[in-house]
């Protein structure tokens, strides 16, 4: 202690630093000091005695920085302390600086910066108070993420601390889309952060959004190219850049007519990268368009070769055939022919040793082209032969040609100087005795399919010889070309109308007189079906006698080739008034004309027909007709339906018909449809099954009555009396002829229970006499025989 100027009063621990502690109006008069008590005396009597003095200390109380206020000075108790700031800017982390406190948990005596209280009687330690900082979180959220994690921030973070914003740590992905970064905004409209970019946190916890990018998608489209069937595949998948795509493989089937798919190409040209079903490839960021891509299919031809033919012209096949494509073979459609031959269709090889093919017959194509070569059978030949036939002198001609069937003969006149004592020298028959067909000298005729033997014909001088033979007539032939001819017995003649058909009547072909009208018919419809096609007019032939001819006649007919198309062909048909149609007689075409032989008229027409009939011409497969002389009847009789050949192949014309065996025949010819009487005969289980039906409808139509001994007798030969009366009683005509006489030379042979039919049938034409006049009641009728009467029955049935 010590007394100042002024009258003011010091303090000093340690003799250097002083600090006022009193400054009054009194004056001091100096210090005593005694038993350790300083004693100011002042001049008005104060005495003054040193007190304690107390120092203010600051705490920083956890600060982990800056420096902690200093208050050096001592003060006395009572004496007023003013409270210091933040001077030396304490801070604590996490913490914000709020006064002081006595205590140094806050639980004494709160101070501010200035505030003053007064001093106690002790030391003051005040001690800096913290308020914990507010912290906030960022929160990363994947926004709708199909797949990672989203990243994770476990900092707190004050208010203004900077955040750093994390990466795509968690590689969060979400199908369809691209990570694009983050948003305060779940739908992007708020602030964006990328990667490491920072912001300071404001005071609430913030979430950030992933932000995705819808990632542009690509289509994959299939393209036929040029293709012309089936359908394209369809891929309709959305494919993302870098995607993965599985190539589709032909599964609509896609074709292209002469090509084979190959697979696809990104060009339609096929100079993009190509690739196969199954393939795969990473998807660019455009659409991709998948073009199939086609490879020519190998074609090869077909070639027709003549083979040595002759003339004709081979058919052209100018079709390109891709293997395995099916091959029509063409017919001979250019007429293809060799001498000597007959065309047999086709084979691979030259030599047939190939495999051969018919018109219309179809094959695989292979991997080559293929030639057809026509087929040649050598058509057989036949002879012709002279005979003297008992000639007593001179010699046979010789014809030694070769003749193929339908080859022109021309008759050879008596070159040999033949003689036959008595006689003279009458022309040639195919029969020794005349029976035959008959030739003169320069006469032609169609060689059959066998060999023809003519035999010299011999004429009777006068007063010498048995007779018989009628004088050939001259060849001197009629010709009418209005459609209407008289012809003497014998004559040869030809008729025509305009062009549209020519008759030529051989000599001999029948021995009445014959008056002949051709009509050409309009108004036809009732005569055809929706099938028949016509390539001529239809044309009516009426005679002036209902037997048939003797001998063929030729029938020759205009008809309009532009019908024809594709594998058809021209056919004479022959209307059967009683079957109410039509009936193939067949023909000789020669350009636009063709020649069929009958022996009988009614109406007739050229059809067009198909390259092959649906059953052979029952002719054709007879072996034994040959130069017979009821060929034609016949073959009209089989395609009728009235008889039937044998399974050899042959007619049998000459063999006999038993009475079952005829019963058949005129049942088939009348065609009835009655079921037929009980048969009542003893014979009746004689009667074979194949017979019964019509035995029994003959019984039922009073054709048939059996014999005075109850029986049929289905085996027994059949006479040609017999044969009469059936036929009689079939056309009701048996009561109506009460003849007693037949005028038969043999009238007497003749039963009184057949004379009335048989004088019917020959008044009728149906049933002719043999020669001399002789009917022969007891003769066995033939085959031949038995359908030439049918025939004439139906005729005149139909009169």
């Amino acid at each position: 202690m010590g007394v100042g100027p002024v009258n003011s009063i010091y303090t000093s621990s340690d003799l250097v630093n002083w600090t006022k502690i009193y400054g009054g109006s009194g004056s001091l008069n100096g210090v005593t000091y005694g038993n350790g008590t300083f004693i100011v005396v002042g001049n008005r009597g104060d005495i003054f005695q040193n007190i304690d003095m107390y120092k203010i200390t600051y705490n920083g109380n956890g600060s982990t920085g800056g420096t902690m206020p200093t208050d050096s000075n001592p003060y006395a108790q009572n004496a007023t302390v003013t409270v210091l700031g933040n001077t030396g800017s304490l801070v604590k982390t996490g913490n914000t600086f709020a006064g002081w406190n006595t205590a140094a948990n806050g639980t004494g005596t709160p101070y501010v910066a200035n505030a003053t209280f007064g001093m106690g009687a002790a030391n003051v330690t005040l001690y800096a108070q913290w308020k914990a900082n507010p912290t906030y979180t960022v929160t990363y959220n994947g926004n709708g993420s199909t797949g990672g994690t989203v990243p994770t921030d476990s900092n707190p973070y004050e208010q203004n601390a900077t955040v750093t914003v994390l990466g795509n740590t968690g590689s969060l992905v979400k199908t369809g889309s691209t990570f694009a970064g983050w948003n305060t905004a779940a739908n992007g409209t708020g602030t964006p952060y990328a990667a490491n970019a920072t912001f300071g946190m404001g005071a609430a916890n913030v979430t950030l959004y992933a932000q995705w990018t819808v990632n542009p998608t690509y289509t994959v489209t299939y393209n036929g190219n040029g293709s012309t069937g089936g359908t394209v595949p369809t891929d309709s998948n959305p494919y993302e850049q870098n995607a993965t795509v599985t190539v589709l493989g032909n599964t609509g089937s896609l074709v292209k007519t002469g090509n084979t798919f190959a697979g696809w190409n990104t060009a339609a040209n096929g100079s993009g990268t190509s690739y196969v079903a199954g393939a795969t490839f990473t998807m660019a960021a455009a659409n991709v368009t998948l073009y199939a891509q086609w490879t020519v299919n190998p074609t090869y031809t077909v070639t027709y070769n003549g083979n040595g033919s002759t003339g004709g012209t081979v058919p052209t096949d100018s079709n390109p055939y891709e293997q395995n494509a099916t091959v029509t073979v063409l017919g001979n459609t250019g007429s293809l022919v060799k001498t000597g031959s007959t065309f047999a269709g086709w084979n691979t090889a030259a030599n047939g040793t190939g495999t051969p093919y018919a018109a219309n017959a179809t094959f695989g194509m292979g991997a080559a082209n293929v030639t057809l070569y026509a087929q040649w059978t050598v058509n057989p030949t036949n002879t012709v032969t002279y005979n003297g036939n008992g000639s007593t002198g001179g010699t046979v001609p010789t014809d030694s040609n070769p003749y193929e069937q339908n080859a022109t003969v021309t008759v050879l006149g008596n070159t040999g100087s033949l003689v036959k004592t008595g006689n003279t020298f009458a022309g040639w028959n195919t029969a020794a005795n005349g029976s035959g067909t008959s030739y003169v000298a320069g006469a032609t005729f169609t060689m059959a399919a066998a060999n023809v033997t003519l035999y010299a014909q011999w004429t009777a001088n006068s007063g010498g010889g048995s007779g018989g033979i009628p004088t050939p007539p001259d060849d001197s032939k009629v010709i009418s070309e209005n459609g209407e001819l008289s012809l003497p017995a014998g004559k040869t003649g030809e008729v025509s109308l305009g062009n549209a058909i020519t008759i030529d009547i051989p000599a001999n072909a029948t021995d009445k007189e014959l008056k002949l009208t051709i009509k050409q018919l309009t108004g036809t419809q009732d005569l055809l079906t929706d099938e028949d096609v016509l390539a001529s007019p239809i044309i009516e032939i009426l005679k002036n006698f209902s037997e048939n001819f003797s001998k063929p006649v030729s029938l020759t007919f205009k008809f309009d080739p532009t019908k024809l198309s594709g594998n058809k062909r021209v056919v004479v048909f022959y209307y059967d008034e009683v079957q109410k149609k039509w009936v193939e007689v067949g023909g000789v075409v020669r350009g636009n004309q063709i020649t069929a032989e009958v022996t009988h008229f009614t109406k007739f027409a050229v059809m067009v027909v198909g390259q092959a009939t649906s059953e052979p011409e029952p002719t054709i497969n007879f072996s034994d007709l040959s130069e017979h002389w009821a060929k034609a009847s016949i073959k009209q009789a089989v395609s009728s339906g009235i008889v039937t050949g044998y399974q050899d192949g042959t007619f049998k014309p000459d063999k006999t018909v038993t009475r079952a065996e005829f019963a058949v025949m005129l049942m088939n010819a009348l065609k009835t449809e009655r079921a037929g009487a009980a048969l009542t005969f003893t014979d009746t289980a004689k009667i074979g099954s194949w017979a019964q039906k019509e035995v029994a409808q003959a019984v039922q139509t009073g054709i048939i009555n059996g014999y005075e001994d109850g029986t049929f007798r289905p085996a027994g030969e059949i006479t040609r009396a017999e044969m009469a009366a059936m036929i009689a009683r079939a056309l009701g005509k048996y009561s109506e002829a009460n003849a007693t006489t037949t005028s038969f030379a043999d009238d007497k042979d003749i039963p009184m229970w057949a004379k009335a039919a048989v004088a019917y049938v020959k008044q009728a034409s149906i049933v002719q006499g043999k020669g001399d006049n002789q009917f022969a009641p007891g003769d066995h009728a033939t085959r031949a025989e038995a359908v030439t009467v049918l025939l004439n029955m139906l005729a005149q049935k139909s009169k």
